[in-house]
């Protein structure tokens, strides 16, 4: 089972990796902290799985997996083109 809650920040800044052009206005930065009993083999896994779906989707700008160090604990670090964008996807979930 995977638990997660979203952070959803508003870019203001341009952020190191993430892209040398000045952020558009409206890019929004959406960040998510996981719970799971899974195996990080497991894990990764499906997250390889998942990567076609959200590689088609062209709001996101950029996605990012994180393991935390906390065992059982991830995260991800998505960039939206817009918070509309945003709210489109976690209703077609």
């Amino acid at each position: 089972m995977i638990k997660y809650v979203t952070y959803i920040f508003a870019i203001a800044l341009l952020f190191s990796g993430c892209s040398t052009d000045t952020p558009k206005s409206g890019e929004v930065m959406q960040i998510v902290k996981l719970r799971t009993s899974l195996s990080d083999e497991e894990f990764l896994k499906i997250a390889h799985e998942r990567e076609p779906g959200f590689a088609a989707n062209p709001a996101i700008i950029q996605k990012y997996y994180i393991k935390l160090d906390e065992p059982g604990y991830y995260g991800g670090v998505y960039i939206w083109e817009s918070a509309e964008a945003l709210q489109e996807f976690k209703q077609s979930e």
